[in-house]
């Protein structure tokens, strides 16, 4: 029952590795189940009219300029602009409204390259019509907006319109260290005075959601007139998860040097897979995207005889010993069906680090014909996994691997299937 257990999973992923429609089928797949769901909303048009909806949420990163809307679950799905909407919002999740405003985007770099900094500390306007995110609405008013690596705040009152906080990064001349602008603290320090507030608690705010959120609030607690709070959403940033999985492939070992003689094949193979999962859920688009490290250790013991004519005794006897860590880095997609289950799609790209790796060719009397060690190189993996509350069980495909890589003749072809049982422990 075992042979014909690891022979079927093995004949399946023989046959998917081989078929170029595995990835549209991947694909397809990923479009009939990506829950991302219509969730009730509203919109306002120009002529101001609300209309209630059901507004596709997509838990943008960057700030929207467009969203996707049914009048009813049943309805056809609609698309709303920027040009045709001032407001929109989905009920208990977001908020946002069109305003035409001044962004300084200078002094940003997209690389980590100090040299690209801008060298002026002032900042340079561009006036642009953007939906803005309602963090915050009350005595005072927070917005943001996001853009790929840019990230900035605006601020309201009852007094004043709509303006950033200015913050900026720069450096003069050939300085190595960068400088900042932050003159975000005076415009709250002029413009959000009340008595809890001190020009130490300005003074030690840094340009970021979590402390700005933590300052408008304390400000419109003091003034009691805090209306509206963004939802926080909980986000389950890191989870730990133990494997226990088995691999499932044959292995063929040959020298280019000597045709035929010493081309070695093991029958299918099946070993055990143990290891760790550590999952980063970024933090957009409804948690469905994670980077991943899954180290795993692997152990392999296998034995073969040769009948040949060119060594003493007649027989060539081939043992290879592998024991080695396989450490998937990846990108990991996941389709929420509810919220006790998913369907996920894995690709990783694989390093190695061998613990044991020796192939020993031996004569019939069990003296050394040959050996040498393991350099194994990297590969892929493609997987497809199913999870139910803590357990989670998973078909990954890896491309081949080649043992022997830096060895001038030798080389191996070694493709696995396997199949990984999962339990999370937070």
């Amino acid at each position: 029952m075992k042979k014909n257990t690891s022979f079927f999973i093995y004949s399946i992923g023989k046959k998917l590795k081989n078929s170029v429609f595995a990835l549209i089928l991947l694909s397809n797949f990923s479009k009939s189940f990506a829950q991302i769901t219509f969730e009730k909303g509203y919109f306002i048009s120009n002529n101001n009219e609300t209309v209630n909806c059901f507004i596709k949420n997509i838990d943008w990163r960057n700030n929207p300029k467009n969203f996707q809307y049914k009048l009813t679950l049943d309805s056809e799905e609609q698309t709303n602009s920027i040009q045709a909407v001032r407001e929109f919002g989905i009920n208990n999740s977001s908020k946002y409204i069109r305003k035409t405003v001044d962004i300084d985007k200078s002094g940003l770099t997209q690389s980590n390259n100090i040299n690209k900094l801008s060298d002026q500390r002032v900042p340079i306007f561009e006036t642009e019509t953007v939906f803005l995110k309602v963090v915050l609405e009350g005595d005072a008013n927070l917005y943001e907006y996001v853009s790929k690596n840019l990230a900035r705040y605006f601020y309201s009152t009852q007094v004043t319109e709509i303006s950033q906080l200015i913050y900026k990064e720069y450096r003069l001349g050939i300085e190595t260290y960068i400088r900042k602008n932050e003159q975000f603290k005076q415009q709250l320090f002029k413009h959000l005075k009340c008595k809890n507030i001190s020009l130490r608690n300005v003074e030690n705010l840094k340009y970021t959601k979590k402390q700005l959120v933590t300052f408008f609030n304390k400000y419109n607690n003091c003034k009691s007139n805090s209306s509206y709070s963004a939802p926080v959403q909980e986000r389950k940033t890191f989870s730990l998860s133990l494997n226990l999985g088995i691999n499932n492939a044959s292995l063929g070992i040959s020298n280019k040097s000597r045709v035929n003689e010493f081309n070695v094949s093991f029958p299918n193979q099946t070993n055990l897979r143990l290891g760790l999962d550590l999952e980063y859920t970024l933090p957009f688009n409804k948690n469905k995207f994670a980077l991943f490290i899954t180290p795993t250790f692997q152990k392999m013991d296998l034995h073969n005889e040769k009948e040949v004519s060119w060594v003493s005794g007649g027989s060539l006897q081939t043992s290879i010993k592998y024991n080695f860590i396989e450490v998937p880095l990846g990108l990991r997609f996941s389709f929420f069906l509810n919220e006790k289950s998913k369907i996920f799609i894995d690709t990783s790209y694989n390093l190695y680090y061998t613990l044991e790796g020796e192939t020993i060719f031996t004569r019939s009397d069990d003296s050394v014909f040959d050996s040498f060690e393991f350099k194994s190189q990297k590969n892929a993996t493609f997987a497809i996994g199913y999870q139910y509350k803590e357990y989670s069980v998973k078909l990954g495909i890896q491309t081949s691997r080649n043992f022997f890589g830096g060895l001038q003749f030798w080389e191996s072809s070694y493709s696995p299937v396997n199949v990984t049982l999962g339990y999370t422990l937070f």
